[in-house]
């Protein structure tokens, strides 16, 4: 391995190169006092949209403003800010982001103008949010709400049967089906709906172990075959009065909902978590987790499994850390990111691998810090022109805004 210190400003950049094949591209902040943690990432390839929020103002109780940022995906110049955000999805192909948002009392959702930012209409409903290739938006969250929008208009088009759970994710497939995932009972619940009517299709519930087993989801994917993939984790007690868990993952068929695969990984007596997944279009799919083997002591873990039968093709700890945010391209790469130590000790940093999807091999590591202020990103996307983008934020935060990093394959 190669250890390369890099000085970006105040920012300072410890890369870690497997292979020399990895360039960081550019380097944007957000605006200081709105935009302090980036919370979600997407992009089109010509620009990048980050939303997050801003924790300065603590004293006595935090005073939380949130922000949507538009930035160049060449070059990281900021195009366009405005002062609300949560969670965010586009519709590449109509030029429109949306961004579901809250703000004390207030809450909704807005689309605008991927170029500009011109606000084109706000709904009065928030949650996680998807789109889907027709640019129908579908919004989700806790309790037993659902709501499918017009992109366009941004009327309601239908909203969902009552399905009280904890939600935990949220996705669409191009077969006309749209997908929530939430805790219910501690269970995983997922549940299907008509992408054009709102039908509710099928509920399938998923618990690891006996009863007093807790199951609790954390993401959900869907591939091109119809399938929907959950990652969560299921914790229970060893006996000695200490949590231990092991991740979970869960295959099913979107057309019935028949549980088509479980599969599980995590040493006994450890507490190892699933936090992010995600399919290739090659007949797997990628588990990202943290496996925890004492006080402060962590690694990435990342498991592929053969989509059609769940078996584990490849696992790796890559890094020391809390792996969360995971994604993959058309190249046959996956990428993690997260949080790891600092080569001193001394505070967190990101770091993000490349993996080979095949083999699990790492392809390249790059990471990302401040010597004032732990860092860590939480989100992660990929372009059709090899850049990785990541974005994230800071403790104490008012070390640094919210750090958006593009970097560039060849």
């Amino acid at each position: 391995m190669t250890h390369r210190w890099i000085l970006i400003g105040l920012m300072l950049v410890n890369a870690t190169l497997a292979h020399a094949q990895v360039t960081q591209q550019w380097v944007a902040q957000g605006t200081p006092d709105s935009l302090d943690v980036g919370g979600g990432i997407v992009t089109d390839g010509s620009q990048v949209y980050v939303t997050g929020n801003s924790r300065q103002h603590c004293s006595p109780l935090c005073n939380v403003d949130f922000a949507t940022e538009a930035y160049d995906a060449m070059t990281g110049t900021t195009l366009w800010t405005v002062p609300l955000g949560g969670f965010i999805a586009m519709d590449a192909a109509n030029g429109r982001v949306f961004v579901a948002w809250s703000s004390g009392t207030n809450h909704g959702t807005n689309a605008y103008d991927g170029a500009t930012g011109t606000l084109l209409w706000t709904a009065p409903y928030t949650g996680r949010l998807v789109v889907d290739g027709n640019g129908t938006v579908f919004l989700a969250w806790n309790g037993n709400n659902m709501v499918a929008l017009d992109g366009s208009t941004g009327t309601p088009l239908w909203t969902g049967p009552n399905v009280t759970i904890a939600l935990r994710g949220i996705a669409v497939d191009g077969l006309g089906r749209v997908y929530i995932v939430g805790a219910s009972n501690g269970d995983f619940a997922t549940v299907a709906y008509d992408a054009a009517t709102g039908t509710q299709l099928w509920l399938a519930r998923y618990h690891a172990g006996p009863t007093n087993y807790n199951s609790n989801p954390t993401a959900i994917t869907v591939d091109g075959q119809g399938h929907v993939y959950v990652a969560g984790r299921t914790t229970y007690s060893n006996g000695q009065d200490i949590n231990v868990s092991f991740a979970a993952t869960v295959a099913y068929d979107g057309t019935t909902g028949t549980q088509l695969w479980a599969a599980s990984y995590g040493p006994d007596g450890t507490y190892t978590t699933g936090n992010g997944i995600a399919a290739d279009g090659s007949g797997a799919v990628f588990m990202a987790g943290s496996f925890i083997y004492g006080p402060g002591a962590s690694d990435y873990t990342i498991v592929a499994y053969d989509a059609a039968t769940g078996a584990e093709l490849w696992e790796t700890q890559p890094d020391h850390g809390y792996a969360s945010p995971i994604a993959v391209d058309g190249r046959g790469s996956v990428y993690v990111t997260g949080q790891v130590p600092s080569a001193d000790g001394e505070r967190f940093e990101s770091a993000t691998v490349a993996l080979d999807a095949t083999t699990g091999l790492s392809l390249w590591e790059v990471r990302y810090g401040s010597p004032a202020a732990n860092y860590a990103a939480g989100s992660i996307a990929v372009d059709s022109l090899n850049r990785v983008y990541i974005t994230g934020g800071a403790d104490p935060v008012s070390a640094l805004s919210a750090t958006t990093v593009a970097y560039s394959q060849p």
